[in-house]
């Protein structure tokens, strides 16, 4: 059956490039579910805001990390690795989407 309001939340993995190692790391990371009014608002808004800003927003937590989940704990994160920003946000989109088509 169609749920007129989709799960409020969802996984996506994210592989993460280790310096030094040959295989990636599974991150799996649980993402806040936008509506589209929701969505544009974001997208609009991810442009004046730091990254960190907009990940918070949309991150609610990870497992496969050493932490728990929080802001320090993503700077970090985002520091040691570079690029990982934009892995997260496109497995945000990628995930967000295929969560919305029910693939």
């Amino acid at each position: 059956m169609l749920k007129i309001t989709p799960n409020p939340k969802f996984d996506a993995v994210v592989d993460v490039p280790v310096p030094g190692q040959k295989k990636a790391e599974k991150l799996t990371v649980t993402f806040k579910y936008m509506n589209t009014t929701a969505r544009d608002a974001f997208v609009k808004a991810m442009n004046d805001q730091p990254k960190i800003d907009a990940l918070m927003g949309i991150i609610e937590g990870w497992q496969g990390v050493d932490v728990d989940f929080s802001r320090d704990a993503l700077e970090n994160l985002l520091t040691n690795y570079a690029g990982l920003d934009t892995l997260l946000f496109k497995a945000f989109f990628d995930e967000h989407h295929k969560a919305l088509l029910g693939n």
